[in-house]
């Protein structure tokens, strides 16, 4: 009896000392998490570029920022690989990321907008990703609506 009385306290005591208990812990869990995205998009002068994108959110509650890292690769035809295509040129920017809610069509959809890093890519301008689901987010204008095209603009939670 005297050891359960002593483990009891114990608890108490190490509960006190830490000021935070199992409810505590909970509430200020964060949102420091990393996506990658990744797709073929169709492009006008070569066989498609390959995106890569990386989203690192910042350590906060509420995921809606943090720092993003784009590769695209351009794809050439290349009868001689295994796919057909081969890398011809590589191009990565880095930035902000922000995810936003409102869109003309839906005020509650969501979606990112990546503003480039001046240092990364002087000339880059910001990019629009609709949030589709958990999984996948599309690449839209700057005015967050989707191409009237069959070609798909989709990148894919890897």
């Amino acid at each position: 009896m005297k050891a359960i009385y002593l483990l009891a306290l114990g608890a108490v005591a190490f509960t006190a000392c830490t000021g935070k208990t199992a409810t505590d812990t909970a509430a200020t869990s964060t949102c420091d998490k990393n996506e990658t995205y990744v797709g073929v998009l169709p492009a006008a002068d070569c066989e498609g570029i390959r995106y890569t994108l990386s989203l690192d959110y910042s350590d906060d509650k509420n995921c809606t920022d943090g720092d993003y890292d784009l590769t695209e690769v351009y794809l050439q035809a290349d009868s001689t690989a295994v796919d057909g295509v081969r890398d011809s040129q590589t191009f990565r920017t880095e930035g902000d990321f922000q995810v936003k809610t409102g869109t003309p069509s839906d005020p509650s959809q969501k979606y990112i907008v990546l503003t480039p890093d001046k240092e990364s890519d002087a000339t880059a301008t910001p990019l629009y990703f609709l949030i589709d689901s958990d999984k996948a987010i599309t690449l839209v204008g700057a005015d967050l609506t989707k191409a009237d095209s069959p070609l798909n603009y989709t990148l894919t939670l890897k």
